[in-house]
């Protein structure tokens, strides 16, 4: 299972690491950027190998689109197992639609021409995503499949 997490800057003399097992630690001071803002890293915790491994902005998001594409791939094989009434296939049309613009919205945000554009695609992105989640708890709640 691996855990996000990125620097941020806590004092003037030091940054720490927090990731979602919110653990932390002391690192050397954080760099700026030219506009002075701190320069953020990005890192993921292997809690397997118990390694902490950081990347660059670019790395992280191709990594990212990679596991969005995944789990598109993974909604689609999912969904075929919904029952094929009338209803399973309504929630089968909406869970794949949802659940496979995820990936598709994250990478057209990755190529967006401003930074506003960005945000607004991230927004779409986030907004697919919760949509998602809400057909799964449906598909759980109406106990559309035996587990």
């Amino acid at each position: 299972m691996l855990k996000l997490g990125k620097i941020l800057t806590q004092s003037n003399s030091s940054c720490q690491l927090h990731n979602f097992a919110t653990f932390s630690w002391r690192l050397k001071p954080c760099e700026k950027t030219d506009s002075g803002e701190p320069l953020e890293i990005l890192a993921y915790f292997s809690s397997t190998s118990g390694t902490l491994y950081f990347m660059d902005n670019k790395e992280f998001a191709k990594q990212l689109e990679k596991r969005t594409q995944k789990f598109a791939a993974s909604i689609v094989l999912f969904s075929k197992k919904l029952p094929y009434t009338p209803e399973g296939q309504r929630i089968r049309g909406q869970l794949t639609g949802s659940g496979t613009s995820v990936g598709a919205n994250y990478r057209e945000a990755n190529r967006a021409r401003s930074r506003r554009d960005f945000g607004n695609k991230m927004h779409i992105c986030e907004g697919e995503c919760s949509e998602t989640q809400y057909w799964l708890e449906v598909i759980v709640d109406a106990k559309m499949l035996k587990w």
